[in-house]
């Protein structure tokens, strides 16, 4: 170690000295912006930071989702028809209800499975596997208002 700290006093390059967020060794940074000594370091270090950063924008989502449906209740909307489902809906319910779909239909239907989650695509296939043995119609009938108005819009 003193002998990097002598050699960069020599070079003049002790600004360049740096600590290792994630290995705590001391490197020479070739970048003024370098935090880490190698690629690795900085993958781990960026591994060890995603699980925080999808937690929180989760969060996110669903307290962006809560806002809506709190604001979306305080709001007077005039009722609309609870008869037949719109056409997105049937398609997205005979889709998600078959037993085998293609790449193209999974895609097809994966906003609607997010929107129905509200913001995650399991929530949004557990009202669908939960709503399995139901009929399209009755389906929807059960569906939050807040909820029909996604297939409608």
């Amino acid at each position: 170690m003193y002998g990097i700290i002598i050699e960069a006093l020599e070079r003049g390059l002790f600004s360049r000295l740096r600590f290792c967020a994630e290995c705590h060794l001391f490197f020479v940074a070739a970048d003024l912006r370098q935090k880490f000594c190698t690629s690795n370091c900085m993958e781990l270090a960026d591994k060890r930071r995603a699980v925080e950063r999808v937690r929180k924008m989760r969060a996110r989502n669903k307290r962006a989702v809560e806002t809506a449906r709190k604001n979306e209740t305080l709001v007077e909307v005039p009722a609309l028809p609870k008869h037949d489902p719109p056409k997105r809906f049937v398609e997205f319910f005979n889709i998600a209800t078959k037993h085998k779909r293609t790449k193209a239909e999974q895609s097809s239907i994966f906003p609607h499975l997010k929107a129905l989650g509200g913001g995650e695509a399991v929530a949004g296939w557990r009202i669908v596997e939960a709503s399995q043995k139901a009929s399209c119609e009755d389906t929807w009938k059960q569906l939050d208002p807040f909820l029909q108005r996604i297939f409608r819009e």
